[in-house]
């Protein structure tokens, strides 16, 4: 509102006269009503977390379902045995190409070192280049 008074644009509701930016009794109701406004945004916002915490406590899962569970981890590596492409693997599991290969390459290692970085290994044993890390594969 500060924005459009400052351009010289006034605010005046035609059936309640008290309403109207262009007079101090009205910027007066009109930060009031701004004031309440905000209160309850944040009431609200307090429920909605509170609500967040209990469900987290009952053990509600929040975000997308992975993709890759066990299963179809499992299904992917069978199909590879059985001499099945990547793209037949693809339509078959309506998964993308990363992450059939995600599957095919096996679960992430941990480093010898005890922090919680991932060495990434390809399914040919070989390191990736330089550079990638693991949310450059996810």
């Amino acid at each position: 509102m500060s924005t459009l008074a400052d351009k010289g644009v006034a605010f005046k509701v035609a059936d309640d006269p008290t309403i109207d930016t262009t007079s101090r009794t009205g910027k007066l109701i009109m930060g009031i009503l701004a004031l309440i406004a905000e209160f309850e945004n944040d009431i609200r916002r307090e429920r909605q977390m509170d609500g967040i915490k209990n469900a987290r406590e009952r053990g509600i899962r929040f975000g997308r379902k992975p993709l890759l569970v066990s299963e179809t981890i499992q299904k992917v590596r069978k199909l590879k045995k059985a001499g099945k492409t990547v793209p037949e693997i693809m339509r078959q599991t309506s998964l993308s190409k990363a992450s059939v290969y995600r599957a095919l390459a096996g679960p992430p290692q941990r480093s010898n070192e005890g922090n919680t970085s991932v060495s990434l290994v390809a399914s040919n044993g070989k390191q990736p280049r330089r550079g990638r890390t693991a949310s450059s594969f996810s």
